[in-house]
């Protein structure tokens, strides 16, 4: 049986998170998320999923514009998501990456939050 690349390096780069090692998880993140885009397609539901994580360690490395960026994209793929906007292929390569409201509040107060470490809201 194959190997799932881009789960191994999803889960690498969340044990490195794990470990507070924020740069090193990112580049794990990246590799993922290159794999998921190529295996799933580039706007897939297990993207979105990398995409939080990889945002998640931008925001510990104050990399606020980059996280801003990543939580957009994934609010973007969980909305689309949750308007039923996924393509056949994705729907059914995805089914097991469903979001649910409470994934897409978690995405929302990310994205807010960072816009507010950047000083765009007061």
């Amino acid at each position: 049986e194959p190997v799932d690349d881009e789960g191994v390096y999803h889960t690498l780069g969340i044990c490195r998170a794990a470990c507070l090692e924020h740069d090193q998880a990112i580049r794990f993140h990246l590799t993922a998320l290159r794999c998921a885009r190529r295996m799933f397609g580039v706007h897939s539901i297990r993207a979105g999923e990398i995409l939080y994580d990889a945002a998640v360690s931008y925001w510990y490395v104050k990399e606020y514009d980059k996280a801003s960026e990543f939580w957009a994209t994934c609010k973007q793929i969980r909305c689309r998501q949750r308007h039923g906007g996924l393509a056949d292929s994705e729907s059914s390569a995805n089914s097991s990456f469903l979001a649910s409201d409470l994934e897409y509040a978690r995405v929302l107060y990310a994205s807010s939050a960072s816009l507010c470490a950047m000083g765009r809201f007061s």
